[in-house]
């Protein structure tokens, strides 16, 4: 049973996915560390921490709200109800659509940003439909 005291689950909130980012987002940051192995291991930190930060990046869908945590060098977590939620935007590549991966942001009512950015999600257009079917 995984542990949501990090997130502030509100009273009765359940999480009903949680999602971290794809490895394949983070492909070009990993060739990137590649060519970097070549000096003094460099490329090898490089990559770590990356893996590392990937890791620590979570994404919950809950029965109340999206939620964004990111636990590396710190401990940053917002959110968005699905009542303040306006549109939902999917973001894909064509070689990201071939590897059924994406980028889904979501714009809230008085805002002209992108109030949160799930990045690198696996089967993202399931991800969306979840998040619709909430507001």
């Amino acid at each position: 049973m995984e542990n949501y005291e990090n997130i502030g689950l509100k009273k009765g909130e359940k999480v009903l996915k949680q999602i971290i980012p794809n490895p394949a987002e983070f492909f070009l940051h990993y060739i990137f560390g590649g060519a970097l192995c070549f000096l003094y291991g460099i490329g090898i930190i490089y990559i770590l921490l990356i893996e590392v930060d990937r890791r620590k990046t979570k994404y919950y869908i809950t029965t109340e709200r999206v939620i964004y945590e990111h636990t590396f060098l710190g401990n940053n977590v917002s959110s968005v109800n699905y009542s303040k939620i306006q549109d939902l935007h999917l973001k894909q590549n064509f070689l990201e659509k071939s590897f059924e991966i994406g980028n889904i942001e979501i714009n809230t009512a008085g805002s002209n940003k992108k109030e949160l950015k799930l990045k690198g999600i696996k089967k993202p257009v399931k991800i969306k439909n979840i998040i619709e079917n909430q507001y």
